[in-house]
């Protein structure tokens, strides 16, 4: 599900229109600045994808966690959890980053 989340978001971010969705920056308003077409549109998406992409990192932390997935458990071998403790680190590093970018984008403001 999260995947589809993501792609959907995606697909929105990277189309220069989309007419219904782009009611507040339309092809119409922006004849001469092409560049606007979807602006709120895509800050949206991108908005939405950096909190699909913290609920993927959080996801992989209860996998991470899980006794079934520990190695040695049922078709789970070294070169997946060290994969998986990869992601888990990646996303530990950054998720204060990702959770800024969102804030900034989105008008959410911290201390």
């Amino acid at each position: 599900m999260l995947y589809e989340d993501l792609r959907v978001e995606m697909s929105g971010i990277a189309e220069p229109s989309m007419p219904a969705l782009d009611v507040l920056d339309s092809e119409q308003d922006n004849r001469h600045t092409p560049k606007r077409i979807g602006r709120y549109r895509r800050y949206y998406f991108v908005r939405r994808s950096i909190g699909t992409i913290r609920e993927f990192a959080e996801a992989l932390r209860f996998l991470r966690d899980d006794p079934d997935f520990q190695v040695g458990a049922t078709r789970v071998d070294e070169e997946a959890r060290a994969t998986l403790e990869s992601a888990v680190t990646f996303f530990g590093k950054n998720e204060s980053l990702l959770k800024a970018i969102r804030n900034d984008i989105g008008g959410h403001f911290g201390h």
